[in-house]
């Protein structure tokens, strides 16, 4: 009966270990916080290009686009992601794009999510 109950106990604390050992995303563990950023249903149609659209092409479309690229479709940002180009430079705070200014945090974590889930035309 000693042994039973020693063999439940470290039953027991081993669960209690492994059942608290997990990562959660930054997203997952603050989706219902109080920033009013939601980063939880990021779409590219939905999120990611209207941010594009208003605040990129006008200096990245057209005829010319500023620094030769152009950001006027999906496959063009998808490339800008594979490069690693455009995360970087949205986020630079030393020349950050759009020149006007950085853009809000907000808009920088979605384009974060949306990258992180795979760069999805959803």
């Amino acid at each position: 009966m000693k042994n039973l109950t020693k063999l439940l106990a470290i039953i027991f604390v081993l669960t209690l270990l492994f059942c608290g050992c997990y990562n959660d995303s930054e997203e997952d563990l603050y989706k219902f916080s109080k920033s009013g950023c939601d980063t939880t249903n990021v779409t590219y149609a939905q999120t990611v290009e209207p941010i594009i659209q208003t605040t990129c092409s006008s200096c990245h479309g057209g005829t010319s686009p500023s620094g030769n690229l152009t950001l006027q479709s999906y496959s063009n940002v998808v490339s800008a992601v594979s490069t690693k180009n455009l995360y970087a430079r949205i986020s630079s705070t030393s020349n950050p794009m759009p020149p006007s200014g950085l853009m809000n945090a907000c808009t920088i974590k979605q384009i974060k999510r949306w990258i992180n889930m795979g760069s999805l035309n959803n």
